[in-house]
């Protein structure tokens, strides 16, 4: 699992390509985009540190974030729900 900008962003990419293969009615265009959103507002938040992906419920999901220590089990990223608060946070400074 990679929390960095450049994944994020090509896999974000790669699911819009999909999206717009589909017609604009069927379901699968409509759930391609979403996946496709995420990712980019993932990519976005990554491109100012993976960190503040990482949930902060878990100190070593941080850690993960900051390239010392896997947690057992793997890590654990911010939730889909705080993404587009976090986008917002994030963002604001640069406004």
């Amino acid at each position: 699992m990679s929390w960095d900008k450049q994944p994020l962003w090509t896999k974000s990419r790669l699911f819009f390509e999909r999206a717009f293969e589909q017609s604009r009615e069927d379901p699968l265009f409509g759930f391609w985009c979403s996946l496709g959103l995420e990712l980019l507002a993932r990519a976005a938040i990554s491109h100012i540190s993976p960190t503040l992906l990482a949930d902060p419920e878990d100190q070593k999901n941080i850690l993960y974030a900051l390239k010392l220590k896997t947690p057992p089990g793997g890590p654990k990223s911010l939730g889909i729900a705080k993404v587009p608060e976090s986008l917002r946070l994030t963002m604001s400074q640069f406004l």
